[in-house]
């Protein structure tokens, strides 16, 4: 089976353990431009990312998250709601994960900038089955960091436990990456000379629930 762009994973499963699956281009240039545009012309409207747990509507702890979040994707909801579905099968069998009924895709643009992060997590509540990261970016590239580290986990004592070994993501562009959501995972520091909302790390981050 192969996903419908016919485009090859970057990587999937390597040595660490831990189960990933990554696809360069997935945005039309034209489509990669029009995201660019509808991001900037709202960067006013973004706030402070909350986190959020089995039951709960988020909070802001700088302590542990910081990034800005956009929640209005305009058009590119539907965009990758769909597109992402037309991957899923082949997404699925590769990370192993059982078949299971689609509920919905959430999806949401994160701003991260000098100073960002996010601390070890995961993503498994509110049904949550599969993570994906999207990242773009203006050019040239005004930003360092912000790599995504995914742990080996499992199940021990009752709770998820991540190894000491983990794989990295770097945040290239119009790449996306698909993962386990029950994954433990972290975003490192991002640094950003200029501070400017517009130089920063951007993905569309997002769940496929049951």
């Amino acid at each position: 089976m192969s996903p419908p762009s016919q485009k090859a994973p970057t990587r999937d499963r390597n040595s660490s353990g831990s189960q990933f699956v990554a696809f360069r281009e997935f945005l039309l240039p034209e489509e990669l431009n029009r995201l660019l545009g509808h991001v900037l012309g709202r960067k006013r409207e973004f706030r402070r990312t909350r986190i959020i747990t089995q039951g709960s509507r988020g909070r802001v702890d700088s302590r542990y998250r910081r990034s800005r979040e956009l929640a209005d994707l305009g058009e590119f909801r539907d965009v990758f709601t769909h597109r992402i579905r037309s991957y899923l099968p082949w997404v699925v069998q590769r990370l192993g994960v059982s078949p299971f009924p689609v509920r919905k895709t959430i999806a949401r643009v994160t701003a991260s900038n000098d100073g960002d992060f996010f601390n070890k997590h995961t993503d498994l509540c509110k049904g949550r089955v599969i993570t994906f990261v999207y990242y773009f970016h203006r050019e040239p590239k005004r930003f360092a960091g912000g790599e995504l580290r995914l742990y080996p986990t499992i199940f021990k004592n009752g709770r998820l436990d991540a190894a000491d070994s983990f794989d990295t993501v770097m945040p290239l562009r119009n790449h996306i990456v698909f993962f386990p959501s029950f994954l433990v995972h972290e975003v490192r520091p991002v640094r950003c000379r200029s501070g400017a909302i517009e130089d920063s790390r951007f993905t569309v981050t997002g769940w496929v629930c049951k």
